[in-house]
């Protein structure tokens, strides 16, 4: 390659309508496909090299800026060949990108990212879930936690922190300027009449997509979904979840083993929310089928609407998604006799240090204790003699925390630190067990796994067991 394989235009365009002609002109030619955008600084020009060789320079101010625009980009091609790469190529199916370098160096990224999309204030006078939105961005963004570096290096998140603007502006309790729940339009949400919904809803159903489709494993097991509500009624911090379970029970079904594996998986998260706030009450959390069908009658006198058009039903019919989540934090008070099992024992005190220790070994291959000035400061439970414990917003901010935490315990990932282990279950496969005895204890026919109770539990175990190598 020389200095004589190159075309320049002096100040005839402006890069961007540059760049769009470039493209589209040679749009469907492969030889004559764009490979490489280099934009530099001094002297100020953007030089476009495409997959035949040849290279164009182009909002240089003079011929001679152009010429060492071009002298630039082969000195970089020649010396520096590894720096920046000649081709980028995103994959859909698996989802990564392939970095291709002039040295013919490929490098993978993106294939073992993982998805979540937190949507909240869809009701406007939700504050209390703009505080746990603010504890997970002030988790995502602290720059030496090891649980926010774990978080940065192994999900991508996906962030709307307000769906209800003009509820907002108005000062509206649960409905838009039309007076209409967006929470219960998600079924099949209008542009026109509900354009946040909608955008939402689309950009779930793309990256979807991107994750093998709906319904798909792939999707399913690294997804996530968190909508952050508040609650006025239900005392504490809390999850609505939803039921995997089929109507008719058949021991002998194969189809019902794999719904009971799927229903301890979506359960596991909350348990697992539990035990890294102490702010959050999984004795509180609902998994039950009403709760996903159930109809408001204070947004509609006619009870035309339910909760089947709720983000979390809706998303989750659509999708497939087996991690598909409310978060409701109580505007006031949470229960004051928070079950042991719920929550960890602190020896801290109220000094916002964090009760917990953290793994600092991000591989997982070695645990100690990371140093308090690195880790982002924590809320622990005050220990008082009220009835229900209060909260402020620094514990909402908590929760939110917690509930991100919890993500990497979710899918193994290390950087959690060892509350599992510190917790009375000890283990993950401790966990998971104490799940599965709930949720047959709260089965309707339990009489019909009392027959056989090992065969079943031993199956059910094996699935579940297998979708936790699987994800991990």
């Amino acid at each position: 390659m020389s200095v004589s394989n190159w075309s320049s235009s002096s100040n005839d365009q402006d890069d961007d309508t540059a760049w769009s002609r470039a493209r589209l002109a040679e749009e469907g030619v492969a030889y004559r496909v764009v490979a490489l955008v280099m934009r530099f600084q001094a002297p100020r020009a953007t030089v476009l090299l495409y997959r035949s060789g040849k290279f164009v320079v182009i909002g240089a101010t003079s011929v001679a800026d152009a010429k060492l625009a071009a002298e630039k980009l082969i000195s970089i091609l020649k010396y520096e060949p590894e720096l920046f790469p000649g081709l980028i190529y995103r994959m859909l199916r698996p989802k990564c990108t392939l970095l291709i370098f002039i040295s013919g160096k490929i490098v993978i990224t993106g294939c073992e990212k993982k998805m979540v999309v937190i949507s909240a204030r869809v009701h406007p006078a939700e504050t209390p879930a703009n505080f746990m939105l603010d504890g997970i961005l002030q988790l995502l963004l602290h720059p030496t936690d090891e649980s926010a570096i774990a978080l940065r290096r192994n999900f991508v998140f996906k962030i709307v922190p307000m769906l209800n603007p003009d509820g907002v502006c108005q000062g509206f309790y649960r409905t838009d300027t039309r007076g209409v729940n967006l929470n219960r339009v998600y079924e099949d949400p209008q542009p026109e009449l509900a354009p946040t919904v909608f955008a939402l809803k689309n950009l779930l159903l793309e990256l979807v997509k991107d994750y093998g489709g709906a319904d798909s494993i792939s999707a399913s097991e690294n997804m996530v979904y968190l909508d952050l509500h508040a609650h006025a009624n239900r005392r504490g911090c809390f999850i609505f979840g939803n039921n995997h379970l089929p109507d008719m029970l058949n021991v002998n079904n194969e189809a019902m083993e794999k719904a009971m594996a799927r229903q301890v998986q979506t359960q596991l998260y909350a348990r697992l929310v539990g035990l890294h706030t102490p702010f959050f009450d999984y004795m509180a959390c609902l998994f039950d089928k009403d709760s996903m069908t159930k109809h408001d009658l204070r947004d509609n006198s006619n009870a035309t609407t339910s909760r089947q058009g709720s983000s979390r039903v809706a998303l989750y019919r659509a999708t497939g998604l087996t991690y598909v989540y409310t978060i409701e934090c109580n505007y006031n008070e949470g229960r004051r006799n928070l079950r042991t099992s719920t929550v960890m024992p602190s020896s801290s005190t109220v000094d916002n240090t964090g009760p917990a220790k953290r793994c600092s070994s991000l591989n997982g291959s070695t645990k100690s204790i990371q140093p308090d000035r690195l880790r982002i400061p924590r809320r622990t439970a005050p220990t008082s003699t009220r009835l229900y414990l209060k909260y402020s917003p620094a514990d909402w901010r908590d929760v939110g925390i917690g509930a991100i935490i919890a993500l990497l315990d979710l899918f193994e990932l290390p950087g959690a630190g060892q509350r599992i282990e510190d917790s009375s279950f000890r283990s993950r496969d401790g966990i998971m067990k104490n799940l599965l005895a709930e949720i047959r204890a709260a089965t309707p026919g339990e009489a019909l796994y009392s027959a056989k109770p090992s065969k079943n539990r031993q199956r059910i175990r094996q699935i579940v067991k297998q979708q936790t190598r699987v994800n991990a």
